[in-house]
């Protein structure tokens, strides 16, 4: 996970590095937090069967469709032209509590956590001086992780209050279960409401390119109980869709 964060980072930073050298007065840093919703198959289907497979739990695993991120990026835009780089984090959390008949208590929080870095392309429709309305589309490139951790939900906010929910891990007591990759594309509506410093508001929709299968995060939650289902029921895309505000300050 170091290395696979680091190499996000080079490529952001490529990127900043990209975008002031193409345009010198119209670039941007963008500082946004992300809400919204999705549809992650595989994940539910995963905790629908650790559901299941515990039926002594008295709070289930329940994959919910909110989800919730901080971004950062540079915009880079002439007078129709919009380009933007962003490093962008989705996450959503599952929280399960019980005691089974043998007297072992289980109180545990899984994050199912979506990073990625986005290249995006698109033209402005209104373009005034202190009102701007585009759309936008291009490239995601995307990693999905399952994480587990012993923290309670004060602890981990008070963790994330100074880390970028993109880049770190929730905290010391977490542990990954497994990483998935894949391509994914997105398109947004930005709209800008200021001059050189602006609120942006972006609402998006983000698909990926084929369904990712969580087969193996199974194997890691239920390691001693052989699934009923097959490896297919585990797959499934990773779309989400939501609402990105954004402080975006020219550089």
């Amino acid at each position: 996970m170091k290395i696979q964060r680091t190499l996000l980072g080079f490529v952001f930073f490529l990127a900043v590095i990209s975008a002031r050298a193409q345009v010198n007065d119209g670039a941007s840093l963008n500082i946004g937090f992300a809400i919204g919703s999705g549809e992650w198959t595989g994940y539910k289907n995963l905790f629908s069967e650790f559901n299941e497979l515990r039926p002594w739990l008295t709070q289930k695993a329940d994959v919910i469709p909110r989800r919730y991120g901080a971004s950062i990026g540079i915009g880079v835009s002439s007078e129709r032209l919009i380009l933007q780089y962003n490093l962008s984090g989705f996450k959503t959390n599952v929280h399960v509590e019980g005691t089974d008949s043998a007297g072992n208590t289980l109180d545990l929080s899984y994050i199912i956590k979506n990073r990625g870095f986005e290249l995006m392309m698109g033209t402005y429709l209104v373009n005034s001086e202190k009102f701007r309305f585009g759309i936008i589309g291009g490239l995601t490139i995307n990693s999905v992780v399952l994480r587990s951790t012993t923290e309670s939900a004060a602890e981990r906010a008070a963790a994330t209050a100074w880390r970028m929910l993109f880049l770190i891990p929730f905290g010391q007591t977490t542990s990954g279960i497994q990483d998935h990759f894949y391509l994914g594309g997105k398109v947004a509506l930005p709209i800008a409401i200021g001059q050189s410093k602006a609120i942006c508001i972006e609402p998006f929709y983000a698909l990926s390119f084929w369904k990712v299968s969580v087969a193996d995060d199974r194997e890691s939650l239920n390691p001693n109980n052989p699934s009923t289902y097959s490896k297919d029921y585990f797959k499934g895309g990773i779309n989400s869709w939501g609402v990105r505000a954004s402080f975006c300050f020219g550089l």
